[in-house]
């Protein structure tokens, strides 16, 4: 059964309005916090037992340090390959001596 409609047929189009957060001393001192622990090398995770990543996220319990190290060589001219000279390992001419 049709019935007059006693309210508005179209809808009211709303105004959008898009704001900016002025950062306060708080978040600015939070955000360097942050950074200065991303430098310092930290892993985030929900609990001990489950898998760590790097970014800290809302739920995040448990916090550990990250122990990846790069090798960095003394030369940068030296080759890539380790030589290993036999005549100076020890073990092995301990044992010659011996068996002679």
């Amino acid at each position: 059964v049709p019935v007059e409609k006693t309210y508005h047929l179209c809808r009211r189009r709303r105004w959008v309005r898009t704001r900016k957060r002025n950062p306060d001393l708080r978040q600015q001192a939070a955000h360097q916090r942050m950074v200065r622990a991303a430098e310092e090398g930290w892993e985030y995770s929900r609990l001990f037992t489950t898998k760590f990543h790097l970014k800290q996220r809302t739920m995040d319990m448990v916090r550990r340090r990250r122990w990846h190290r790069k090798m960095v060589a003394d030369n940068p001219d030296a080759d890539a390959i380790f030589i290993i000279d036999p005549s100076s390992d020890t073990h092995e001419s301990k044992e010659e001596k011996d068996s002679s």
